[in-house]
This record gives C-alpha cells, structure tokens and sequence, in this order.
C-alpha cells in the first residue's frame, strides 16, 4: 500500500492550517496513496483546531476510499488525542 506522509510541527494548531491542508490535498489527490499518515513525532503541543483538522481529513479520506493513521504520538499530544475520542476514528499506532 502506498503512504503519504504529512510532517507535523512541534506546535499542531491554527497557524498550520494551510501548510496542512496543502500538504492533506496532495496525498488526498493523488490515486497512488492508499494511506495517509500524520507523524506526531514532532508535536508538543496541539489546540482543538488541530483536533477539527484531523476529523476533517479523515472524513475526506472516508470520502475517497483512503485510510488515515496517526503515529509517533507521544505525551500530552497523545493523551489529548485519546481524551478526544480521536482514536475511535483514527488508528493511533
């Protein structure tokens, strides 16, 4: 299966809104990516529009027959993600 990674920043919020809904487009629009995976190995830190960001890409991955994956998820960024309800949408490995 081919993978499409998107990088994350130390601090997942607002301000990465573009740069990740570029970087989502990409792989959402390339028919050779079957997964995408947001790598959590830089992240410290994340807000509630983080949170949205992720439900909306996977809804958009459901949409197009892909699949989403959280990995590297660590500390407060992974507890938030797990308090949310993320992993019930999202695998987090």
């Amino acid at each position: 299966m081919s993978t499409f990674q998107v990088k994350l920043p130390g601090r997942f919020d607002f301000s990465f809104h573009g740069s990740f809904s570029e970087q989502s487009k990409a792989g959402l629009e390339n028919d050779s990516y079957k997964l995408l995976v947001l790598d959590f190995a830089s992240v410290a830190y994340l807000d509630s529009s983080a949170l949205g960001m992720i439900i909306m890409l996977q809804k958009k991955c459901n949409k197009s027959g892909k699949s989403l994956k959280i990995i590297n998820a660590h500390g407060t960024a992974d507890a938030l993600l797990r308090l949310a309800n993320i992993d019930q949408m999202v695998v987090i490995e």
